[in-house]
């Protein structure tokens, strides 16, 4: 399996802002708005991406230097993903 990594500040680079969020969100796919009101309702710290090669992707920030990657949308593009 071949593994796509992808580093931290490219990934925290291309984050949307809220104010987009709000006013697009109808329009994000299905399982990206399910997922993110989801993980919002439990108190995580959330942000939508976007990538030209993952599309959109769901990101949870932990801490200011540390990101965890829960979703993207172009599962083709790779079948694992690390995130350096």
């Amino acid at each position: 399996m071949k593994v796509k990594k992808i580093q931290r500040s490219l990934l925290t680079k291309n984050l949307l802002p809220d104010i987009i969020i709000e006013r697009t969100f109808y329009n994000l796919p299905k399982v990206l708005q399910q997922l993110y009101r989801e993980k919002k309702s439990q108190g995580l710290q959330l942000s939508i991406g976007l990538d030209t090669d993952l599309g959109f992707y769901l990101l949870k920030k932990d801490s200011f230097h540390s990101v965890e990657l829960l979703w993207w949308e172009n599962r083709f593009f790779a079948r694992k993903v690390s995130v350096a």
